[in-house]
């Protein structure tokens, strides 16, 4: 830990609160900006989903419609694969649709506090404390950019973290796309007792039944690596062009099956260039009973078979895709059965959920933009502490006022055409934030002027 005190001038001061008004500047139009995107995004989000409610044809995931081709359909039930899912590096495999590594390393991490004190004459006295603490972090933490030296972390992680999935996944008659693979869930911590110790593949109890493979070589001195990454990673090409259930795939590598792939010999690994071993539901590099910088932890979830999902899309063959509305491609992907209401109602609630962290985000960021441009008032006026004070707790004021009517005005204008009943209020409450001040001001004058004395 380590102390920094500093002492600005009351010129310099003066000097960086002009400087900053170039960025209070800034701040406000990008303020605006953002908050009138966000109300169109949101408008045409709205617009989006209404108009997929109006056409959304619930559909039999077991058979493949021709008719329904091109629709916007609705269908649900259990992804099933019967792929086993590989991790060759580590030599975790299992049915599964999804499996997921996850690395964290051990980390110095820096913390500051700043405080801040008013001296005499306008001056400023910062008191800067850092502070440093361990941390398991999935992000390389750049220690040459901390403030004290001896906190060193290593430069690079040893392992990454990564995904794998199942080469094929269907829901009913239907093929899942990658990227719908990828974001199927739950997942599931992995059983310790599945976590290979260094002499092989196994497998973890499913309810799908599982293939073991036991053919690696087994030695006490050396780790082993499973099948190569472009073994389970292998191009795959779907003939969609009719819309018939059959499914042509090709492949760049060979026509062996995945299982037997995934127990294809082991190559053996330098112990020393795999140090990882057996922990918890993972593997750790280092003394797990006394953690040291640079220690890194690998742990491993799943997606287990079958789990049941519901899908808004366009059917496209025996495939999903994205359906092209007035306003933007519709996908909706949920977890579970859900019926076609309850995952639209719950797209609605997620889009003015976003919205308003985006308003909220906007409404603070044109509010420190008007208080950085007003902010050389309140520091001319701070060569006398307590002047200071009063004209910062005005500017203040201002500026809450200015940031009120500026973001509801922006919020109202991309309301009015699509909702004109909200956008018109909200543009009454604007112009009342803006004139509240002065006519405040002038009241307390007014009264100011009926009790002087004759």
């Amino acid at each position: 830990m380590s102390t920094q005190t500093t002492v600005q001038s009351y010129g310099s001061r003066v000097a960086g609160a002009f400087k900053g008004m170039g960025v209070g500047c800034l701040l406000v139009v990008i303020g605006v900006v953002g908050l009138f995107w966000n109300e169109g995004r949101t408008i045409k989000e709205t617009r989006k989903l209404d108009e997929g409610e109006k056409v959304v044809v619930d559909v039999d995931a077991a058979t493949v419609e021709a008719g329904n081709d091109g629709k916007l359909i609705h269908i649900s039930g259990d992804v099933v694969s019967s792929d086993i899912v590989s991790d060759p590096e580590f030599g975790v495999a299992l049915n599964a649709l999804k499996l997921t590594r996850k690395v964290e390393m051990y980390q110095w991490e820096e913390q500051t506090t700043t405080e801040t004190r008013r001296l005499s004459g306008g001056r400023e006295e910062t008191t800067t404390t850092t502070s440093y603490s361990k941390v398991w972090s999935e992000d390389l933490i750049d220690s040459t950019q901390f403030q004290d030296s001896g906190y060193d972390n290593p430069t690079a992680m040893p392992y990454q973290g990564e995904v794998f999935t199942a080469q094929t996944a269907l829901l009913g008659a239907f093929q899942l796309s990658q990227d719908q693979k990828e974001s199927l869930g739950p997942e599931n911590s992995l059983d310790p007792q599945t976590i290979p110790a260094n002499d092989g593949v196994e497998t973890a109890p499913q309810s799908a039944p599982v293939e073991e493979t036991n053919n690696e070589p087994t030695s006490s001195d050396a780790y082993y690596r499973s099948a190569p990454n472009d073994v389970f990673a292998q191009d795959i090409t779907i003939d969609s062009s009719t819309a018939s259930s059959d499914l042509t795939i090709s492949t760049n590598a060979d026509s062996t099956p995945p299982e037997a792939q995934a127990a294809a010999p082991a190559e053996p690994v330098d112990a020393a260039a795999k140090p990882y071993k057996p922990y918890g539901g993972g593997y750790y590099v280092g003394t797990p009973d006394n953690p040291q910088i640079g220690d890194v932890k690998i742990t491993f979830s799943y997606v287990a078979t079958p789990c049941p999902t519901s899908f808004v899309a366009q059917q496209h063959g025996n495939t999903l895709i994205p359906y092209e509305t007035k306003n933007g491609k519709l996908l909706l992907q949920s977890a579970g059965i859900q019926s076609a209401e309850a995952m639209f109602e719950a797209a609605h609630k997620a889009n003015k959920m976003f919205a308003w962290i985006i308003r909220l985000v906007g409404f603070f960021v044109i509010l420190f933009g008007f208080k950085a441009i007003m902010q050389p008032l309140s520091v001319i006026a701070d060569f006398v502490p307590f002047a200071g004070k009063i004209v910062g707790f005005g500017t203040g004021l201002v500026a809450w006022s200015l940031t009120i009517f500026l973001a509801l005005t922006t919020i109202a204008v991309g309301w009015i055409y699509y909702r004109p009943w909200l956008g018109i209020p909200l543009l009454i409450v604007a112009v009342v934030a803006l004139v509240y001040p002065f006519v405040r001001g002038k009241k307390k004058d007014n009264g100011d002027e009926a009790v002087s004395p004759v």
